[in-house]
């Protein structure tokens, strides 16, 4: 009975992870030939950002996509909502006779 019971379970076959080649990209990161393992054990790959630098990344945060950029993307981001908040706010505000910006009631 117990030998019917484990010869119907199928073992599924062991999951093949994305193989990371130097050349591939990574949205704003290209990887490098170079590898080496942290004190950890963790594959590092050395990436070239779009931007022009480039660092060490986890092998395993380039496949699941977590590792995008440098960092260049964020600060890209914050430059891009801080213009469109002045900009909001710049429609909104007038200066007044005495020098001072006030907001325009609308």
């Amino acid at each position: 009975m117990f030998d019917q019971l484990v010869a119907s379970l199928t073992v599924a076959a062991p999951r093949k992870s994305r193989e990371i080649r130097a050349g591939d990209v990574f949205t704003r990161l290209t990887a490098t030939a170079e590898v080496m393992k942290d004190s950890y054990g963790t594959r590092l790959r050395f990436c070239v950002c779009s931007c022009g630098n480039d660092g060490w990344f986890r092998e395993s945060q380039l496949r699941a996509e977590n590792s995008k950029s440098c960092g260049c993307y964020r600060r890209d981001r914050a430059i891009e909502m801080l213009v469109k908040a002045r900009e909001a706010a710049s429609k909104n505000v007038v200066r007044g006779v005495d020098g001072k910006f006030r907001r325009q009631d609308n």
